[in-house]
């Protein structure tokens, strides 16, 4: 049986290696090569990250790509699943 994917945002961990260790364990660890919000969403909407059960932000300073959690992506994280 695979592993659900998640999908981390942000810069490459720094702090914390226990957690990021149990959630490479856990799951599928898929980390957004987006540089912008709108590059983030096109991603989202062409399946770049494929089939996502969940986000890992680190902290609430990384996943800039991500932006505010507003209509719109709430709108395309809602068509992906």
């Amino acid at each position: 049986m695979s592993k659900p994917t998640l999908l981390y945002l942000g810069e490459p961990i720094k702090w914390n290696h226990d957690l990021y260790q149990t959630l490479c364990e856990t799951f599928n660890v898929v980390r957004s090569e987006s540089p912008t919000r709108d590059l983030f969403i096109q991603d989202l909407r062409e399946g770049k990250y494929g089939d996502f059960s969940a986000m890992y932000r680190p902290d609430w300073n990384s996943g800039i790509e991500m932006g505010n959690w507003d209509s719109e992506l709430m709108y395309v994280l809602a068509k992906l699943k």
